[in-house]
């Protein structure tokens, strides 16, 4: 039975239209030979042997469905749309399903005579079969549409590919009225009773998808032809494929994640064409690793390729690896050619410390054609490889001239050196942390004059207690802190690591919990605590050797807690001790990835002393207004910073060795003043040059990063002594508060590091 047919020249127009039909060629909807059938806002179902929901057969058979129908099938080989021998289906928003096992959602059979299918903003399902079939000569167009089958979305073949189309089956149903007007038929066809064409009809297909999404693998079999147009179209490739011609013009071909273990060739997909061009994307998944990883593959076959399209990249797992041969192919030319603007790389692919580059060609400097004009990515900076990358190589400079005639016998060239990993710029991001953290841990803890004053100022009040517990004093400063490291010509390459310039604000509040001052011969002893926050920022430098860009920044906030016990001696010489714990939350920013994070904590313990020696005499009543004191001095300094693993979305980081030992000689000359307010108070001050030689005997953290085999290291060594200059003072501003403010420049013996830092504080006692 049929549901509604259009035969001869007849036209049937109709609108919201339900038709069911059973049994073997039970078709929904039937167009014959130069007939028109209009179906808007209606629904076809049909269960039965090879009965289609739609079918538009002969010449200028034509069938036209839209408006919101939906066309659904359970038949074995039961196509929901069939254009079958100069037939023409034209469907558009419109639901195509079949759950029939072989069924496909369109089959356009363009055998003997071409024929053609127009689909828009409509969806075709293929439960058990593939979404789109061609036999023959076939002209398929998908605008706006969503097309997904069991496997594949696309099948073209002969008709002995196709289940059930090779046998002797009725073309017409046999119960049509005596009435009905008779179908002409072409000569070449046979009778409505008679045999299908020879099984072996090759096929050449056109399709054409627009802004649609296709689902599936698509495959071509031997003997038949495709061309394949994509544009501004999504191809989920779920199988490999095989085309004849594939345009990929903005359109986006994504490689389904591997089906097994992702080690594994075997769970990669290959797409094989004889001819590739567009400047579409291209998405593959592979294992990063070396030469060996397995990768899904574009395959040119007895062909070409050409572009500029594009290469989208996706780890399956890989931690990276040194390549040492050609690479990782991810296009393979076979008898084919590919130019060398083909491919280029959506976005930068790394794993581990490494990144990955795209060679056309291998790395040998001769080798095959089919090498030559196939596509690797390889984890080294290689430049003298044809078609090496720039970035981070050079433009090719322009050909030498002609050598002369070489001496006879011509020496042998001395073999090349391996190239060089290229390590990835989050690399120098990642490796700068701990090294900002041991600064700015230093930086806080810092001298006792800077910290909190002159407090030999004090003695020359008389309205102190001697001895007194609780809160007795308090303190605050404001610390800025401006450095640069240069890590050398290398870089991370190098043992000075990467080049980064920091940027230190600290806000730091302490209080006097004790004091006490023996009445026989003043010495003096505070107790105190304190606690700061503060904020740091890193821009960073990566050095691929001779290429220097922009890394990223490394940003953290701080908070620390500390404890000190200072004791005086008559006659000003002093030891300090410190104690320091800081914790870190750290922002990591990369200008091409998303941010990472990661904590980290600090213990610094300081240990200081000095010895004032008297220049001269003072005048005034105590004898300090003038007194001048040269006051040689000494420090250490110990750290330990302990950053947490980090997963920064590409690579496992494992910190190590954050401890540092900074020692400190150097000399204060100060100048003790006394002076009366208008209302007659007396006022002290203290102003003081400062010059100091630091050594850093430890200071060198690891960042270590995982790869396939093993962890690569990478050292930031801080180490080696640098100077300091400074200039300071203490001033009483009123009965019981001081002003105290520093300024310091400091720069390596080495040339490696400077850097500025100023401080502005306040300090009350009672």
């Amino acid at each position: 039975s049929i549901g509604a047919r259009a035969a001869g020249a007849g036209q049937i127009r109709t609108s919201g239209m339900t038709v069911t039909t059973s049994g073997l060629h039970g078709y929904g909807l039937a167009a014959y030979a130069d007939s028109l059938l209009t179906a808007t806002a209606s629904s076809i179902a049909t269960t039965g042997v090879q009965a289609h929901g739609l079918i538009a057969w002969a010449d200028n058979g034509h069938l036209l469905l839209g408006g919101g129908s939906h066309v659904t099938t359970r038949g074995a080989l039961a196509h929901a749309a069939v254009a079958w021998n100069g037939g023409r289906v034209d469907v558009a928003d419109t639901t195509l399903a079949t759950t029939g096992p072989g069924a496909a959602a369109l089959l356009v059979r363009g055998d003997p005579a071409p024929a053609s299918a127009f689909v828009t903003q409509s969806t075709l399902s293929a439960a058990d079969g593939p979404g789109v079939g061609a036999i023959g000569a076939a002209q398929i167009d998908l605008t706006g549409t969503t097309v997904q089958g069991r496997d594949l979305w696309l099948k073209v073949g002969a008709i002995a590919d196709f289940d059930g189309l090779d046998a002797a089956v009725p073309l017409l149903p046999p119960d049509l009225p005596p009435d009905d007007p008779p179908v002409p038929l072409p000569m070449a066809l046979p009778a409505p009773q008679g045999v299908l064409p020879a099984a072996d009809t090759p096929t050449l297909a056109s399709i054409t998808a627009t802004g649609s999404v296709l689902t599936g693998a698509a495959i071509t079999l031997p003997g038949s032809l495709s061309n394949v147009a994509l544009h501004d179209t999504l191809w989920n490739l779920t199988g490999s494929s095989t085309l004849t011609t594939l345009l990929n013009d903005r359109s986006r071909i994504a490689f389904a994640v591997p089906g097994g273990d992702p080690v594994q060739v075997v769970s990669y997909r290959t797409l094989t064409v004889s001819r590739y061009s567009g400047n579409g994307t291209l998405a593959l998944n592979t294992w990063l690793g070396d030469d060996a990883s397995p990768s899904d593959q574009l395959v040119v076959v007895d062909g070409s390729s050409s572009g500029p399209g594009v290469l989208e990249l996706h780890n399956t797992g890989g931690r990276g690896d040194r390549t040492l041969a050609d690479g990782i192919r991810v296009v393979q030319a076979s008898n084919a050619t590919s130019t060398p603007d083909n491919f280029a790389l959506a976005a930068p692919v790394v794993a581990g410390p490494y990144e990955y580059f795209l060679f056309r060609g291998g790395a040998a400097t001769v080798s095959g054609a089919d090498v030559e004009n196939s596509w690797y990515l390889r984890s080294v900076i290689d430049c003298a490889s044809p078609g090496a990358p720039v970035p981070p190589c050079p433009a090719p400079p322009l050909p030498p001239p002609p050598d002369p005639a070489p001496p006879d016998p011509v020496p042998p060239e001395p073999p090349s050196p391996s190239p060089p990993p290229a390590y990835r710029q989050e690399v120098s991001l990642i490796a700068a942390v701990p090294a900002m953290a041991q600064v700015y841990g230093r930086t806080l803890i810092d001298t006792l004059h800077e910290r909190v004053g002159d407090e030999q100022l004090l003695h020359q009040r008389g309205d102190l207690d001697t001895e007194r517990s609780g809160f007795n004093g308090a303190w605050m400063r404001y610390l800025g802190h401006d450095g640069e490291h240069d890590g050398g010509r290398r870089g991370i390459y190098g043992d000075r690591g990467p080049d980064f310039d920091y940027r230190f604000d600290a806000l730091q509040i302490g209080t006097d919990l004790y004091r006490r001052v023996d009445a026989d011969d003043l010495r003096r002893r505070h107790a105190g605590v304190y606690l700061a926050y503060g904020k740091g920022k890193g821009e960073v430098r990566h050095n691929l050797l001779d290429y220097r860009f922009h890394a990223g920044t490394d940003r953290f906030k701080a908070g620390s807690v500390g404890g000190y016990w200072t004791a005086f001696s008559a006659k000003g010489a002093y030891i300090d001790a410190v104690a320091q714990y800081t914790w870190y939350d750290m922002r990591l920013q990369s200008p091409r990835t998303s941010d990472s994070f990661v904590d980290a904590d600090g213990l610094a313990l300081s240990l200081e002393g000095g010895w004032p020696f008297i220049l001269n005499e003072g005048d005034g009543s105590s004898g300090e207004d003038g007194r001048w004191r040269l006051e040689p001095q000494a420090q250490v300094i110990w750290q330990q910073i302990d950053v947490d693993d980090l997963d920064d979305h590409t690579a496992q980081v494992h910190f190590s060795d954050g401890d540092s030992l900074v020692g400190r000689i150097g000399a204060r000359l100060n100048r003790t003043g006394q002076h009366e307010t208008a209302q007659g108070e007396a006022r002290s001050s203290n102003a003081w040059l400062r010059a100091n030689v630091w050594h850093e005997f430890r200071g060198t953290p690891r960042a270590a990063f995982a790869t396939n085999s093993g962890y690569v290291p990478f050292a930031v060594d801080m180490g080696g002594s640098w100077g300091e200059v400074g200039i300071g003072g203490t001033w009483q501003v009123t009965q019981t508060g001081y002003l105290f403010a520093d300024l310091d420049y400091s720069w390596s013996f080495n040339g490696d590091e400077n850097a500025w830092n100023g401080k502005l504080g306040m300090r009350w006692n009672w």
